[in-house]
């Protein structure tokens, strides 16, 4: 076709030609160039995107894992202010209503029907510092006592047998028939009146019936019986004895009257128990041991005479006692029980024994135990330290009168707490607790002598006649044990 052409026009032709070839390779590279290009530009917004969504994903992750631990703190919390909602609520089911307030008042009324007479007190005036109060100036007046004041010193006195109480203004002490008693508040002198604790009446004075009714807010006196005191006067008592239905025991007369102790009288059979409560005789004095950080006893002593408590609580094994401390506990339980507190505690059980004899070897792994949960509580204590604090809460080994058989811990709460001290049952032990022949070992009151911060849960056996004592004059055993030797009179 070409054929035609002249030399001239073929080769411009060819060189055309080859002109679109060149341009269309060109056009082509570059075609090739943009979908390249493209192409990296789809890559690197994909890998963009990527990593777009791994960090979503790391941002999605990060905010889970704060809202975990903010729910987490939010039900930490949660389970806290529950926790104290209910026990605000239980403790308010618990309290006794409007005590401690000027606005309410308690009814007082002493006498029945037509005879009685009523005066209203207010609440603040009723109750004090968790101590409830008597106006002692207007039940002396029901009760026809005559009074003597001097000095802020005031005697009440039953015309009929001379028996006389002495209360002191501002004063925890009071004088029955010549004996100190420790009472739970001070006597207070207000307004021509003296006011001393309600527990005085319940504790010390017989022929009084008081009742209270909180709902109400009334407590009424009524005369049911031969008005006295439990300490009774010296030349009244012709001998020493006691009785409580046919559990009467005579010490014989070469025994002073002043050693009397009061009548005592349970709801149950205890007659069986009679010896184990009160033994008397050379036996009488034989459960004054003391045992504390001054008078240790030796690694080697364990009691011969230990037999198992009937009254452990159910989930432990079974915890031991001297027999005589058993028995009277086992007394003790059948009359508290008898007594209407038998029911399940906050723990689920009734009140129960959580431990009684242990061994040196016993008492140095708990002491041990006890150091060592103080170290880790606070790292920066030294051993010497957190022993001087152990110390303070439970008795190094040697010290420990947990090893004479002769004490046991008891309560009805979960562990051993001084909660227990709010429980009816404990306000039982402590008044009753002597009649069985048991103290209330650590006090509140007496840290600074017995080195034992109060235990409501610790109760050691010593026998009625020195429970009684000890209970009644409101000393600890070191300061009873100290006013014996003291007197002449310790064996």
């Amino acid at each position: 076709m070409n054929g035609g052409m002249n030399p001239r026009d073929r080769y411009y032709a060819e060189m055309k030609a080859a002109e679109d070839r060149r341009r269309e390779a060109q056009r082509r590279a570059e075609i090739e160039r943009e979908r390249r290009a493209r192409e990296e530009e789809r890559r690197r917004r994909e890998a963009e995107r990527q990593r777009a969504i791994q960090r979503e994903r790391m941002r999605r992750k990060k905010q889970r894992r704060i809202f975990l631990r903010r729910f987490l703190v939010f039900l930490f919390f949660s389970a806290i202010i529950l926790a104290i909602v209910f026990a605000v609520t239980v403790i308010s089911f618990r309290m006794k209503p409007n005590l401690g307030t000027d606005t309410s008042e308690y009814k007082i009324v002493y006498g029945e029907d037509d005879d009685s007479v009523t005066e209203r007190v207010s609440s603040a005036k009723f109750e004090r510092d968790g101590v409830r109060y008597v106006n002692y100036t207007s039940l002396s007046s029901y009760l026809s006592m005559s009074v003597m004041a001097k000095d802020g010193v005031y005697s009440f006195i039953i015309p009929e047998s001379g028996e006389t109480v002495t209360f002191t203004n501002n004063s925890a002490d009071a004088d029955v028939n010549g004996s100190s008693v420790r009472l739970d508040g001070a006597s207070l002198y207000e307004n021509g009146d003296v006011w001393t604790p309600l527990s005085f009446v319940t504790r010390y004075m017989t022929g009084v019936k008081v009742t209270t009714d909180d709902e109400k807010h009334t407590v009424t006196f009524v005369v049911d019986g031969k008005v006295g005191f439990t300490n009774k006067k010296v030349e009244t008592l012709p001998h020493y004895g006691e009785t409580e239905g046919d559990d009467t025991t005579d010490a014989g007369t070469d025994t002073p009257p002043e050693d009397e102790i009061p009548a005592v009288e349970f709801k149950s059979d205890l007659s069986a128990y009679k010896q184990y409560m009160n033994p008397t005789g050379e036996e009488r004095d034989a459960y004054l041991i003391l045992v504390n950080t001054k008078h240790t006893i030796g690694e080697d002593y364990a009691p011969t005479d230990l037999v198992d408590i009937k009254n452990t609580r159910t989930d432990r094994g079974a915890r031991q006692m001297r027999e005589v401390a058993e028995k009277a506990l086992e007394a003790m339980f059948i009359e508290l029980f008898a007594n209407g507190y038998d029911g399940n505690g906050p723990s689920g059980y009734p009140v129960s024994v959580m431990s009684a004899y242990r061994s040196y070897k016993e008492q140095v792994s708990l002491f041990n135990s006890y150091v060592d949960r103080e170290m880790r509580d606070d790292p920066s204590l030294s051993r010497a330290q957190a022993e001087k604090i152990t110390s303070t809460y439970s008795a190094p080994p040697g010290t420990s009168e947990h090893q004479t058989g002769l004490c046991v811990d008891m309560h009805n709460m979960p562990s051993a707490q001084k909660a227990f001290a709010d429980q009816p049952a404990y306000e039982w032990l402590r008044d009753n607790s002597w009649k069985f022949g048991f103290i209330l070992r650590f006090p509140e009151d007496k840290q600074d002598i017995t080195g034992i911060t109060f235990e409501p849960w610790h109760y050691r056996y010593v026998g009625r006649y020195h429970a009684y004592k000890i209970w009644s004059s409101g000393m600890c055993l070191e300061e009873y044990v100290e006013a014996m030797e003291n007197n002449g009179a310790a064996g």
